[in-house]
């Protein structure tokens, strides 16, 4: 259990340090490279790569957090009851447009593993890159699953209380 809570506060945040941290090297290191008159060809692939799976992960990490921009001054001037009406509504558009991008993100990757398209730099399958949007997509509606759960929970809360 201990494990589960630790994986649940540190598996975004590590991974996208890990990409950041990458992507700064291998920029660098290109960089460099160029001064000899020579770079390393897959870094740019890799650095944009890393960089998607960044965002995908970002996006499930801002969920957890509750950090999405959205017009949180109308949750604060209703009533407790109907900010938390909101907040749900809020998460359930957000989780079905999070299945929208998990169908569509299965189905790209799927069609890119079936064609066997490969990256040209690196030689590993593009499906690699489109299956970020399938691991981002679950673990946001994972997010917002629990996000919902724990609205539900302040909702019997603020019952108990009146």
């Amino acid at each position: 259990m201990n494990l589960l809570r630790k994986l649940d506060e540190n598996f975004e945040p590590a991974l996208i340090i890990a990409s950041v941290s990458l992507i700064v090297i291998l920029i660098f290191t290109n960089v460099i490279l160029r001064l000899f008159d020579t770079t390393l060809p897959w870094a740019g692939e890799l650095s944009r790569y890393l960089f998607v799976w960044m965002v995908y992960l970002g996006i499930s990490y801002g969920v957890k957090k509750k950090r999405h921009l959205r017009v949180s001054v109308l949750f604060d001037v209703l009533p407790r009851k109907a900010s938390l009406v909101a907040q749900i509504f809020s998460d359930l558009l957000f989780l079905a447009y999070s299945f929208v991008v998990l169908y569509y993100g299965y189905v790209i990757a799927a069609k890119a593993i079936s064609r066997d398209q490969i990256a040209p730099a690196m030689e590993v399958s593009v499906g690699f890159l489109y299956a970020a949007l399938v691991i981002g997509s679950l673990l946001s509606i994972i997010r917002l699953l629990m996000s919902i759960n724990e609205h539900c929970g302040n909702w019997n809360a603020s019952e108990e209380v009146q």
